[in-house]
């Protein structure tokens, strides 16, 4: 499984926490034990301007992009692990963020000079 999850932050200066928060997502209890850790990218863009729900409160967009595993079932458990950490080390309640799943085709993907198609 190959898998982007990005998130744009009004939050700012989450420095350590954002370390902390990259490796813990790269480590998702959702992701089987057999996927290397290689093809999981995490991408944390703080200090955005952000407004949701008529409110400027902390708040974020995810993103998350995938080569396959994207559907009804495994998108219900992404969601739980992806608020949880968001608000663990973001401090952003889950309902000031939106979640967008995105299945990719592997011909569609770069990596090491070639594709995964």
């Amino acid at each position: 499984m190959k898998i982007l999850f990005k998130v744009f932050s009004k939050v700012g200066g989450v420095g350590r926490r954002r370390s902390e928060a990259r490796s813990e997502t790269e480590e998702m209890s959702c992701v089987p034990e057999s996927e290397a850790d290689e093809y999981i990218a995490v991408h944390i863009v703080p200090d955005q301007i952000l407004h949701f729900g008529g409110s400027s409160e902390p708040c974020a967009l995810g993103s998350l992009s995938s080569i396959g595993k994207i559907g009804s079932k495994q998108n219900k458990t992404y969601s739980k692990v992806l608020f949880d950490l968001v608000n663990k080390h973001l401090h952003i309640s889950p309902d000031r963020m939106y979640i967008v799943f995105q299945d990719l085709e592997p011909a569609n993907v770069g990596f090491n000079s070639g594709t995964f198609a």
